[in-house]
């Protein structure tokens, strides 16, 4: 049987959705929940969501820095 790290390493080989959908699985064999606690979601934005992840995972977009978009909204406000 593979060790902890084995599986570990492994795991970090795998595409962030997969890697997403194993902690949700494993998650789910702890105590049969796979909210984390957060209310559930609107089937519509986690369509967005993962579209969104899609278009960056294949290059289609491109991420945006948290700060400088903040600082734009500021600006913007501002004004």
């Amino acid at each position: 049987m593979a060790t902890l790290d084995e599986i570990e390493a492994a795991a970090m080989q795998l595409a962030p959705q997969e890697r997403s959908q194993l902690v949700n699985h494993l998650a789910l064999s702890l105590d049969g929940s796979d909210d984390f606690g957060l209310p559930d979601l609107d089937p519509r934005w986690v369509e967005i969501c993962e579209r969104r992840l899609k278009d960056l995972d294949e290059g289609r977009t491109q991420p945006l820095d948290g700060e400088a978009v903040m600082s734009r909204l500021r600006e913007a406000a501002r004004q």
